[in-house]
């Protein structure tokens, strides 16, 4: 029989689970319109700046209450970061990525 520590934990999981993929999900889609042509690459790098933010505020409910819940909650933003930091170091290959969020193009503005 779980503890409510273990409990709190693996739902904490599904929530950050969760929050990563809806937020994976957004940067997707506008990736699929960025590359599509549908709206300028100026306009879909600042709708994933004022989307990004909101969105992610929406998830928090999914947390617990626990002091865990809010490192579970940051562990979203902090993988983003780390996987854009990776992109733009040239350790991970995403042109869709450097296209989306980036101003000129180049990685290194990630």
């Amino acid at each position: 029989r779980p503890t409510m520590t273990a409990l709190a934990i693996r739902s904490d999981g599904v929530a950050f689970l969760a929050a990563s993929a809806t937020m994976a999900v957004l940067v997707e889609g506008l990736k699929v319109l960025a590359k599509a042509g549908v709206y300028p690459t100026t306009f879909t790098r600042k709708l994933l700046h004022m989307a990004a933010g909101p969105v992610f505020i929406l998830t928090w409910p999914w947390f617990g209450k626990q002091p865990s819940s809010a490192v579970w909650a940051a562990a979203v933003p902090a993988c983003m970061t780390a996987k854009f930091a990776l992109v733009g170091a040239g350790l991970i290959q995403q042109d869709a990525d450097v296209k989306l969020m980036s101003r000129t193009g180049d990685r290194r503005e990630l």
